[in-house]
């Protein structure tokens, strides 16, 4: 049992090295640091079984047949647990021969060195087992005591509390708050009442960590460099430190554990900040092996269960709010949630799974799950009509969920007092695609159904029920966020639309409507950002995007809606794409 968990603790080191690795290179992982406890953890629990099989044959196996079986079965496990990182590339046969190769040279002169090998494990076992003890108690009472370090003096106080509530891939278009037939947010319309409702606010990228990048630095995309695998830089402020040096308490809730994570830089400037949990679930698949049992689709099917494990529903993420909110509310504090009830695979919970028809036409077996908390339905563009219905209309119950949690946080901030004087903003971080362009999901191209996204505001120096349709872009977010708050910083970038929320009359429309993607790794050929980098104007009625092979479209989105008519070739567009395009090369050179 001894040589057992010893190998599961050097399976855990292989695998914490690779990550160490890939950390160097691609700098995101998708991993918090607690897996340098987690994953050892891990792999104690999954050795299990292996030792319970080692102490039951000991009464009827010899101890030196025991002692050579317990050393070919522990390297193998070891063998398949670091191969199974690379089990997208190397395949089912690739790995098991691999697995089998390895295990058999590897056994072999392990056995010729028993003794040397039983009194290494008895020597460093307490060693492995003290450093992962330590490392799980040292980042987490790190943890605590960043967070109960000094507060800085408030600037001023009669500062207001700021609350910024992200809705991940929710659309405008898809919202009964601006004109969607179906009644998917009967609550943000009667929120809206008491608020400012932004008719055309545009994001700056077709995903989420380059647009909330730019919701915390008032920077475009090609000016942050937050992207697939890179941070966001060090090298501009945030929005929570801002608030963090105006003496707030700042506090961020995350779901999107993606990107979304303190790992992309969105964390800076929060004193607490929740994204990655340790139940059970997250501990197994901090290690390869877990992961590669919880994500089999064979299991999954048997259970009955196609979501990502340990996902953060609207729920978990306002109980966690509130509770946080119980021991700093004595102090104006900037507080940021992060929901994704409605990003694939559109699972919302009963009864708002059928909240717009029935499920049946939804084959759940076909929900892949690519990464350890990433899942999507395959072969979307084989879809049927009914079926492309199913899944709009499952997109459509995640958002009336969502939206029936909003009212629940808010009525509960009205219940103890806190609304009078704080600052509401509720925004998306960008949209999603069923079909149109031939296209689905997101981050795949730059049509205005992945950048036309909801925001509404509600301050105590805003009048209810506006609605503005002036074009405001999310860049201009937080400079405008920092001046309702009284806070307004001229070092942050980006042009505040406050005056606009106020009802002002202003001509100007801020910030020019930019928006920016560069491909990820691995995107089928299909998706037009395959081609090289993406960039799109918008200036109403019109909007002009460069694929990445220098094509063009133009469109006149209020005439056309659907975006079916390139105008780029039509000799009536020439000077309107001749204009869009001078102010995208200007922009592009800045």
């Amino acid at each position: 049992m001894l040589l057992v968990s010893w190998f599961a603790l050097c399976a855990a080191g292989l695998e914490l090295a690779y990550m160490a690795g890939l950390k160097l290179q691609q700098h995101v992982v998708f991993a918090s640091l607690q897996i340098l406890w987690m994953t050892p953890l891990a792999y104690l629990i999954l050795f299990a079984p292996l030792s319970v099989l080692v102490l039951v044959l000991q009464r009827v196996v010899p101890s030196t047949r025991l002692l050579r079986l317990s050393i070919v079965m522990s390297v193998a496990m070891v063998s398949f647990s670091f191969l199974s990182l690379f089990w997208g590339k190397l395949g089912a046969v690739g790995t098991l021969l691999l697995t089998a190769g390895i295990t058999v040279q590897a056994a072999r002169y392990l056995l010729a060195h028993q003794a040397g090998l039983a009194r290494l494990a008895r020597r460093t076992l307490p060693w492995m087992v003290g450093i992962g003890i330590l490392a799980g108690v040292g980042l987490n009472a790190w943890g605590w005591l960043q967070e109960r370090s000094g507060l800085r003096p408030l600037a001023r106080r009669d500062t207001p509390n700021v609350i910024l509530l992200v809705l991940d891939t929710v659309r405008a278009m898809s919202m009964s708050l601006y004109g969607y037939p179906r009644q998917t947010t009967p609550a943000l319309t009667r929120f809206a009442a008491t608020g400012v409702v932004f008719e055309e606010a545009y994001s700056t990228a077709p995903w989420t960590l380059p647009s909330i990048a730019t919701m915390f630095t008032g920077r475009y995309p090609q000016e942050h460099g937050a992207d697939w695998t890179t941070p966001l830089s060090k090298r501009d402020p945030t929005l929570a430190e801002h608030f963090r040096d105006a003496g707030y308490a700042t506090a961020g809730f995350v779901a999107n554990l993606n990107y979304s994570s303190a790992e992309t830089g969105l964390g800076r400037g929060f004193r607490h900040f929740e994204d990655y949990t340790t139940s059970l679930s997250d501990i197994l698949l901090s290690a390869s092996p877990g992961r590669f049992i919880l994500n089999n689709p064979a299991l999954r099917r048997a259970i009955g269960f196609y979501d990502t494990f340990g996902r953060k529903s609207a729920d978990r993420l306002n109980a966690a709010f509130l509770s946080w909110l119980g021991g700093h509310a004595q102090r104006p504090f900037f507080a940021y949630l992060n929901y994704y009830d409605a990003h694939q695979p559109y699972l919302p919970p009963k009864p708002f799974d059928t909240r717009f028809g029935p499920d049946t036409l939804r084959n759940m077996a076909l929900i892949r799950h690519v990464r350890t908390r990433d899942a999507h339905r395959i072969n979307k563009e084989a879809m049927s009509a009914p079926e492309r219905t199913a899944e709009q209309q499952a997109y459509d119950g995640a958002i009336a969920y969502l939206d029936s949690r909003l009212e629940q946080l808010i009525a509960e901030l009205d219940r103890r007092d806190l609304t009078r004087n704080t600052i509401i903003i509720i925004a998306g971080d960008h949209g999603e695609l069923f079909g149109e362009h031939g296209l689905f999901d997101h981050g795949n191209s730059l049509y205005l159904p992945l950048l036309r996204v909801p925001l509404i505001f509600r301050a105590p120096s805003l009048a209810g029920g506006a609605r503005i349709t002036t074009p405001v872009t999310l860049r201009d977010l937080p400079r405008t966020v920092l001046e309702l708050a009284g806070l307004d910083d001229r070092t942050m970038p980006g042009e505040s639309f406050a005056a606009l929320a106020r009802g002002a009359s202003v001509s100007a429309t801020g910030s020019p409507l930019l928006a920016h993607i560069t491909p990820a790794k691995n995107i089928p050929s299909s998706d037009p950002v395959f081609k090289g980098p993406m960039w799109t104007i918008i200036s109403p009625p019109h909007q002009f995007i460069l694929g990445g092979d220098g094509a063009v479209e133009l469109y006149d989105f209020v005439t056309d809606p659907a975006q079916s008519v390139n105008l780029a070739t039509d000799p009536g567009g020439r000077p309107v794409l001749d204009r869009l395009r001078a102010v995208l090369d200007s922009l592009r050179r800045k």
